[in-house]
């Protein structure tokens, strides 16, 4: 009777004896269902010649309790093993492993590498490795690749080497990564190297960092650049550096910026420099400014610029100072200017000067403000002048405010005339003078006004005199208006007129009497009127006369 007719129950029931007298007919006629009904024993005592006589659809069959109950796995044809499916695969025991030859190995495909244990790709030997090919080891899982054995890891082949992704050599561990050989290392991708995890890119630095090539370090990441010791990142050497991406600076710290030597640091590219962040830069020295050539100084951002300590920006030699970027001195804070002294702002060149906002020029300490010279003072812009402070305004000299340009003397507010000193009012030019707005003009102090001469008086329009307050005019003493011209004494609104002390208009000449036009006439205040002298009155003419008030009549002499 064909074996095909007995049933499951019948196979199971099969001693050794008839087991191991079944022919390769026999064993290759079984249906996958009575293959799957033999016992454990049976299947262990299947002879490799039995083995080898299963047929696809009987391997299939297995299950994973008889799988380990093989003897002979070697018995298995190429064929055979490639049907095997993931749970069969799993149920191989490390023995059976160990006992399959190169070609059994490389007969499974990537996938059903892919589905053993860790513990059985761990259990590989060398020999047995090396069989695997590049795809076979491309299909390897991270959780497989951190299992291999040391000895699995010293065997990879540069075309196993290649195959391997990023994920997989990132799932390398720092022990694993120590059994890579030069050679090896040296076969890694940019991609690759860049996949390697901290403990095992330290381990690949420690060892061969100086051999690496620049293509392969232009492939670590800003986090491996983060994580990186300080003797990791000792081993690349200056053509490394040198070679750097922009990003990649940008994640050194700021250690490890300051292991650079001045020939690094000095060979690192313009449009390099500009990967520095705010942060980095604020965290460099003054011997890392140090290094830096007049290029690389000039190539900072206004970000990077106003990073930076007002002492180390100082730290900056005489020629690295010039090669800063004009248009890049706005970056420069409020702090960083307010820290710096007289002799430090002198070494700005004034391009550069004339580069900062309203509110930089506003930092300046007062005492460096004075400090400026001449040809500096009379390049400030009009919105610069605009920008000092009442403290930085009163510290300038007469002979700094006598420098502003009418342009510049235009520009300074009211507040700002205000806090001038007294002094330098009185050093102001003519031209300066008529340059002045009423409205300027109106924030001249007492004291100010005071000390203008009679030259500078006498270029006050009619539209500068209509700025003065009426406190102004009623704190004039007639040496003060003594100084008015007869038209500027007729330019005088009614008002102001009206706001004269009584002791000025009591010390007027006819002159200046005469000069009353019939306009301001009325404006007079009784007490005015009162003072005003026979001769006054007498030099005055018909219409001015008629151009007094009734209420004012009863007080003419």
């Amino acid at each position: 009777m064909p074996i095909s007719y007995l049933s499951t129950a019948q196979i199971s029931q099969l001693s050794l004896t008839r087991i191991t007298h079944l022919s390769t007919t026999q064993v290759g006629g079984m249906s996958s269902t009575q293959v799957g009904a033999l016992t454990t024993q049976a299947v262990a005592a299947l002879d490799t010649t039995q083995v080898g006589a299963l047929t696809a659809g009987e391997v299939r069959g297995l299950t994973a309790t008889q799988i380990p109950s093989f003897s002979n796995v070697i018995a298995f044809a190429p064929t055979q093993l490639q049907v095997l499916n993931a749970q069969q695969l799993d149920a191989l025991t490390s023995a059976q492993v160990i006992a399959l030859g190169s070609t059994q190995l490389g007969a499974l495909s990537a996938t059903q590498v892919g589905s053993l244990t860790v513990t059985q790709v761990s259990g590989l030997s060398g020999t047995q490795f090396q069989a695997l090919s590049s795809t076979q080891v491309a299909g390897l899982s991270a959780s497989q690749v951190a299992g291999l054995s040391t000895t699995e890891v010293g065997v990879l082949s540069q075309t196993q080497l290649s195959a391997m992704t990023a994920v997989q050599i990132g799932a390398l561990s720092g022990s694993q990564a120590q059994q890579l050989s030069a050679g090896q290392v040296g076969w890694l991708s940019a991609t690759q190297v860049g996949g390697l995890a901290a403990p095992a890119l330290s381990n690949v630095l420690g060892a061969y960092g100086p051999t690496l090539s620049t293509t392969q370090t232009a492939g670590l990441t800003t986090t491996q650049f983060g994580a990186m010791s300080t003797t990791d990142f000792g081993q690349l050497g200056a053509s490394h550096i040198a070679a750097l991406a922009v990003s990649q600076i940008g994640a050194l710290t700021g250690e490890e910026f300051s292991m650079l030597t001045a020939t690094e640091v000095g060979g690192l590219a313009a449009t390099q420099m500009s990967g520095l962040t705010a942060t980095q830069a604020g965290a460099l020295s003054a011997s890392d400014f140090a290094k830096f050539t007049t290029t690389q100084v000039g190539a900072l951002s206004a970000a990077q610029l106003g990073a930076v300590s007002a002492t180390n920006l100082m730290s900056l030699d005489s020629s690295q100072i010039a090669a800063i970027d004009a248009t890049h001195m706005q970056g420069l804070s409020a702090t960083q200017l307010g820290g710096l002294s007289a002799t430090d702002v002198a070494r700005f060149s004034i391009t550069q000067i004339d580069e900062l906002a309203p509110s930089q020029i506003g930092a300046l300490a007062p005492a460096v403000l004075a400090s400026l010279d001449a040809t500096t003072m009379s390049s400030l812009s009009a919105s610069q002048i605009g920008g000092l402070s009442p403290f930085q305004v009163h510290s300038l000299t007469a002979t700094e405010i006598g420098e502003l340009t009418s342009t510049q003397v235009g520009a300074i507010t009211p507040a700002q005339i205000g806090a001038m000193t007294s002094t330098a009012v009185g050093a102001l030019s003519t031209t300066q003078v008529t340059a002045l707005s009423a409205s300027q003009v109106g924030a001249l102090t007492k004291a100010d006004l005071a000390v203008l001469d009679t030259t500078q008086v006498a270029v006050l329009s009619k539209t500068q005199l209509g700025g003065l307050t009426s406190g102004q005019v009623s704190a004039m003493t007639a040496t003060d208006f003594g100084r008015l011209a007869t038209t500027q004494i007729a330019a005088l609104s009614g008002l102001q007129l009206s706001s004269v002390a009584t002791t000025v208009i009591a010390g007027l000449t006819t002159t200046q009497v005469d000069a009353f036009t019939t306009s301001q006439i009325p404006s007079l205040t009784t007490s005015q009127v009162q003072v005003l002298t026979t001769t006054m009155i007498n030099s005055l003419s018909a219409a001015q006369m008629n151009a007094f008030t009734l209420q004012q009549a009863p007080y003419l002499p």
